[in-house]
C-alpha cells in the first residue's frame, strides 16, 4: 500500500480510537471518526466503506507501515481493540523512506495552497509537518509543478469559500456576470472546482431552488446569511459532471451520442489525451480516427473542438456539427477582412528613369493603346470598295433618298429583258390552247 496523506490520517485516527478502552470500537465508529477528523483537518467529505478499514487496520498489523500494530477483535464485543494498552504508533517511529515520501507528498501540498491561497490547508499541513517532526530544507524544490490560476479576481475568495464551505454556512453572494447589472443569490455553499485556470462555486440556489454555477472571478462580496444551510441529497459531484465537459450542464440537456473525426497527427494526440473519460475509438483508418462520446453538448465541449480547427471534424449530431461549422465560417470572414493583398516584388534592375517608376511608365503606355482604335489594314481597305463602298457613301445616298420621299431603302432597277421573256411564253401558252380546241371541233364533226 503506497503511504499517502488520507491513509496517514486514517491510521493515526484509528491508533486514537483503539486507545480508548472506554468504549467499544466497531469498523463503523472507526470509520466514521475517520471521516470526521478527514473533515476537520483537510475539508474532505468522503464515505470509507468496510473495506477501506479492514485494509488499514490489516497494513497497521503487518508491518509494512514500520511497526507491528497488537490489533486484536473482541467477539463478545464484537469490536477492535489493542492487546496492549500501553502501544501507540506514535511510540514507533516512521522509516526514512516513509518520512521522504510524506515530506514530497507534503511540499506539493504546500505548494498548491500557497499559489491558490488556501490558508487553512496550509496550517493544516504546518501541523502535520510539526507531528512528523519533518524538518526541510529551506531551498528544497518540490519535484512535480502543477498549473496554477492566474485568475486574481477569483483566487482572493478561494479560501473564504473554503471556510464557509467546512462549517457549512448560508451565503449571501453579489454576483455580477458580464455585461449585467449586479445580482444577489442566496446560497449554500458545496463545492469549490477548478477548470481550465478559473475556480468555481457550485451550490444550492435558496430562491429559484436549483444547483447554482457562480465563477469567483465575477463575485463582488460575500456575507453570511440568516438563512440555514441546506444540503440537497440529490447533488453528488461525481453524478453531476459525469456527462459533461467543464462546469456547464445546460438545462434540460440530454445525453447525445457524438462522433468526432480527427486526422493525422492530432488523431493520436486526441487519442493520448481524451476530451472526456467516455471516449472510444469508433472507426479507425490510416490517416484518421473517429471517436465516440456520450455527452451533453454545451459551451465548453465546442471550444475545445474549436481549439482543433480544421484538424477535427464533428460528424453527429447534425446540430452541433452546424453550430461548429458556423462559427468557423464566422471566425475565417473575421480573419479575411484582416488580409492584405501582397504586394508585386520588383524584378532586380528596375530602376527609376527621370523620377517616374518604370512599371508606372508601361500600365499608361498600355492604357493609351487600348484608347486607341487600330486602323484597317490595306487588305481589308480594298475588299471595304470592292462590296460597294464604305459606310459613309450607302450613308449619304439613304439621306438624299429620303429627302426625295422614299423609304429610305435602295429602289431595284426593273429588267427590261426580262418583261420580253415573259410576253413570249404567254404567246406559247395561246398558240397551244388553239390547237386544242380545233383538234376537239374536228373530232366531233
Amino acid at each position: 500500500m503506497a503511504t499517502n496523506l488520507h491513509a496517514l490520517i486514517r491510521h493515526r485516527t484509528i491508533d486514537r480510537c483503539l486507545r480508548d478502552r472506554s468504549q467499544p470500537w466497531t469498523w463503523k465508529r472507526l470509520a466514521e471518526e475517520c471521516e470526521r477528523t478527514l473533515h476537520e483537518d483537510m475539508g474532505v467529505d468522503c464515505t470509507l466503506s468496510r473495506r477501506t478499514i479492514m485494509y488499514d487496520i490489516r497494513h497497521m498489523k503487518d508491518g509494512i507501515l514500520g511497526y507491528y500494530a497488537p490489533i486484536e477483535y473482541d467477539r463478545g464485543r464484537k469490536s477492535y481493540q489493542y492487546s496492549d494498552s500501553n502501544f501507540s504508533i506514535n511510540q514507533a517511529p516512521l522509516s526514512a523512506k516513509t518520512l521522504e515520501e510524506l515530506d514530497q507528498v507534503l511540499l506539493i501540498l504546500r505548494q498548491f495552497s500557497g499559489q491558490e491561497k488556501l490558508n487553512g490547508m496550509g496550517s493544516a499541513i504546518a501541523k502535520l509537518e510539526h507531528g512528523l517532526n519533518i524538518q526541510r530544507d529551506e531551498n528544497a524544490e518540490p519535484l512535480i509543478q502543477f498549473e496554477h490560476s492566474l485568475n486574481a479576481p477569483g483566487q482572493k475568495w478561494l479560501d473564504i469559500l473554503y471556510q464557509h464551505i467546512k462549517k457549512e454556512d448560508c451565503l449571501s453572494i453579489s454576483y455580477q456576470a458580464f455585461g449585467k447589472d449586479i445580482t444577489h443569490h442566496i446560497v449554500s455553499p458545496y463545492l469549490l472546482k477548478e477548470y481550465n485556470n478559473r475556480w468555481f462555486l457550485f451550490g444550492f440556489n435558496h430562491k429559484d431552488e436549483y444547483i447554482q454555477n457562480l465563477a469567483l472571478d465575477r463575485i463582488r462580496e460575500i456575507r453570511k446569511s440568516l438563512k440555514s444551510f441546506e444540503r440537497v441529497q440529490q447533488f453528488n459531484p461525481g453524478v453531476y459532471f459525469n456527462d459533461i465537459v467543464g462546469v456547464t450542464l445546460p438545462e434540460n440537456g440530454k445525453v447525445t451520442r457524438i462522433l468526432i473525426k480527427a486526422f493525422g497527427k492530432q488523431a493520436k494526440y486526441i487519442e493520448t489525451k481524451p476530451l472526456h473519460k467516455s471516449q472510444r475509438v469508433h472507426k479507425r483508418k490510416k490517416n484518421s480516427i473517429v471517436f465516440a462520446y456520450d455527452l451533453i453538448p454545451n459551451f465548453e465541449l465546442e471550444s475545445k473542438i474549436l481549439a482543433y480547427a480544421n484538424l477535427v471534424k464533428v460528424l453527429k449530431p447534425i446540430d452541433l456539427r452546424d453550430k461548429i461549422a458556423a462559427r468557423l465560417i464566422a471566425a475565417a470572414i473575421g480573419y479575411a477582412e484582416q488580409i492584405k493583398p501582397k504586394r508585386k516584388k520588383k524584378k532586380k534592375g528596375s530602376g527609376k528613369k527621370k523620377g517616374v517608376d518604370l512599371a508606372q511608365e508601361k500600365r499608361t503606355k498600355r492604357k493609351r493603346s487600348l484608347g486607341k482604335k487600330k486602323k484597317p489594314s490595306a487588305k481589308a481597305r480594298k475588299n471595304k470598295k470592292s462590296r460597294g463602298g464604305g459606310k459613309m457613301k450607302n450613308s449619304k445616298k439613304l439621306i438624299a433618298e429620303k429627302k426625295k420621299g422614299g423609304n429610305g431603302k435602295p429602289k431595284k432597277k426593273k429588267d427590261k429583258g426580262s418583261k420580253k421573256k415573259k410576253a413570249k411564253n404567254l404567246d406559247g401558252v395561246r398558240l397551244k390552247k388553239l390547237k386544242l380546241a380545233s383538234v376537239e371541233k374536228k373530232k366531233k364533226a
